[in-house]
């Protein structure tokens, strides 16, 4: 899942430099509950602050990817956690899990450039909303969060059958 997660950083900062070409002066940088824009920023601070948070959670999730193979394990909560921590489950153990926090982080910064995909294409309307779109990715995200989330405490870490 690692591909997923560099995969999805790839695209979101091609939306950033795409953002920065194509926002009008004023950009819709907050929606309501309803979708529709409710904060204006100019497209300078936008594409900015689109572009820091971006760099600050690819560099954060990118820092706990990099250190899980030599994290100690002492703190980490898993179904079946005496049979996870034996030293011979250990390696398998630390690559279960960075590929879980690539898949979370994947998630993550896939929704991320879904929405800000849509703030281009709806930045120049009269009433810029998020629309179906919107809400579809979102249901999207949490139904892969979630399901994955359940998979990783109902099947994923159980001990293989002798």
């Amino acid at each position: 899942m690692i591909w997923f997660f560099r995969l999805s950083v790839l695209a979101y900062f091609a939306s950033v430099a795409l953002a920065a070409v194509r926002y009008p002066d004023e950009v819709p940088v907050h929606f309501d509950v309803n979708g529709n824009a409710d904060a204006f920023q100019g497209r300078g601070i936008a594409v900015l602050s689109m572009a820091v948070i971006g760099l600050v959670l690819t560099g954060l999730l990118g820092l706990c990817l990099h250190h899980f193979p030599r994290a100690s394990l002492k703190h980490i909560n898993v179904p079946h956690k005496s049979f996870w921590l034996q030293p011979q489950n250990t390696d398998t153990l630390r690559r279960m899990l960075r590929n879980d926090l690539a898949w979370i982080g994947g998630c993550v910064m896939t929704l991320m450039t879904v929405m800000l995909l849509i703030t281009v294409k709806v930045a120049d309307d009269p009433q810029p909303s998020l629309g179906t779109v919107g809400v579809i990715a979102l249901v999207v995200f949490l139904v892969a969060v979630c399901g994955h989330i359940i998979l990783m405490y109902t099947r994923r870490y159980r001990p293989p059958r002798p």
